[in-house]
């Protein structure tokens, strides 16, 4: 799936409106930016750790296995 220019940045704008300041590692935000970067220059959608992964279904996805192991505390 592609995506429009500019959606990573968007997509990281709406999840980071819903984070409360210092709720999570900077390290986190750095490696979520990383990843959608490349996902968007590779044409795919920004998904790395957003709801879509509890849904995803791309075995081949070269984040998957970093991707899915993400939980929040209330889902272990």
């Amino acid at each position: 799936m592609t995506t429009r220019p500019g959606y990573a940045d968007a997509l990281y704008a709406r999840q980071d409106a819903n984070v409360v300041e210092g709720a999570r590692p900077a390290s986190a935000s750095a490696r979520r930016w990383a990843v959608w970067t490349e996902q968007e220059a590779a044409g795919t959608q920004a998904c790395f750790a957003t709801p879509l992964r509890l849904t995803c279904a791309k075995l081949d996805c070269p984040w998957r296995a970093e991707c899915m192991k993400l939980r929040a505390d209330w889902m272990r």
